[in-house]
């Protein structure tokens, strides 16, 4: 469905990796999110919202309210460091969603649970 090479704002949907300075000649691509090399911010709010209120994926990667947390932003070129960021798993959560059109905890049951009968 997606090539671990291939530019994920190609796949994304309503939300895309704000791109800057950092991405004018580097795209960030799946391989880079699953490695955290693309480059991605590590909010120093990391991730609470609102008490009583649950963000959705848009609101926590664009960092508005209900959540309390930094947006997606791309701090150095993708592919030329280390950074770990738990954004990035943000990111492919909604990668997955908008791509198989379904929930990452729905796509997780029928794609791997159930077939290994777990």
């Amino acid at each position: 469905m997606i090539d671990l090479d291939e530019n994920v704002n190609t796949k994304l949907k309503d939300w895309k990796i704000p791109e800057n300075s950092f991405t004018e000649d580097k795209e960030i691509t799946l391989r880079q999110l699953l490695t955290h090399t693309a480059g991605i911010n590590r909010p120093d709010s990391m991730f609470i919202s609102e008490k009583g209120k649950n963000p959705t994926l848009i609101q926590i990667l664009k960092g508005e309210s209900p959540t309390l947390n930094d947006p997606v932003e791309v701090c150095f070129v993708p592919g030329t460091n280390h950074q770990y960021s738990n954004l990035t798993y943000i990111i492919i959560e909604k990668l997955i969603q908008d791509i198989t059109g379904n929930s990452l905890s729905d796509y997780i049951r029928e794609e791997i649970f159930l077939p290994l009968e777990m």
